[in-house]
């Protein structure tokens, strides 16, 4: 699906410059795309899951404690398949850590495995925060190996943008963010290095954030110049 889109992506980019698209309020656009089922339809949590054994997963600084089926969390997630298949400490006593990450975000991914919708906590509503959350979902669920998740927010990133009338750009410390915690040929890597070429790079106001250059890592700017010499002559997806 994320190839279909990338193609969108060149042809809007295309109207951009012909200055055939105009954008729509990004506030107003992103709003309306939050809080969507992705990936996959709703679904009742199966018999073979519902009668699997638990087990306790804590997580944040402060512990917050998730007991979930273990049959459903190796069947969404690489990295339990892999911790609930060998003999663990961790699960031999019945509880996996997981201290560094944030509970909103794993929240989120507990609601992707028992309900499959990518949805953000009620207490974060501000249509930009929205965003950032599924930015930062996308680097857990690549940490836990949950390929579908992945998927899913990819589809709903790039949702997101397009809804916004093509005028959405990552900022230079997403840039970095990514490039840090993600392989160079990752999806998301891609989608945000052809943003960047589509858009001129974020903007505030009308004045595009120069500085913002001065910080990215250098193999952003190698690929972004990569884009710019070959230009559209490029095949998609290189």
């Amino acid at each position: 699906m994320y190839y279909l889109a990338w193609t969108m992506l060149a042809i809007r980019a295309r109207d951009r410059t012909s200055n055939s698209l105009k954008p729509r309020g990004v506030l107003e656009t992103i709003h309306s795309a939050s809080d969507v089922q992705c990936g996959r339809p709703q679904f009742a949590l199966d018999s073979a899951a519902a009668s699997s054994g638990t087990i306790i997963v804590k997580v944040g600084r402060n512990g917050k404690e998730y007991t979930l089926h273990t049959e459903l969390l190796k069947q969404h997630s690489g990295y339990f398949r892999g911790a609930l298949s060998h003999d663990w400490k961790e699960t031999v006593d019945g509880i996996i850590p997981l201290t560094d990450v944030e509970t909103d975000l794993f929240d989120m991914f507990v609601d992707w495995i028992y309900q499959g919708t990518i949805s953000t906590p009620f207490d974060k509503t501000g249509p930009l925060i929205k965003v950032k959350m599924r930015h930062q979902c996308y680097f857990l669920a690549d940490r836990l190996l949950a390929v579908g998740m992945k998927d899913a927010l990819m589809d709903d990133i790039f949702r997101l943008y397009e809804q916004t009338g093509y005028g959405f750009c990552p900022s230079g410390s997403e840039i970095t963010d990514v490039f840090a915690k993600l392989t160079e040929m990752d999806p998301l890597v891609k989608l945000y290095v052809d943003i960047w070429h589509t858009t001129g790079g974020p903007e505030q106001g009308e004045t595009p954030i120069i500085n913002d250059m001065k910080n990215l890592p250098k193999e952003f700017l190698v690929l972004l110049a990569k884009i710019f010499t070959v230009g559209e002559g490029r095949k998609v997806g290189q």
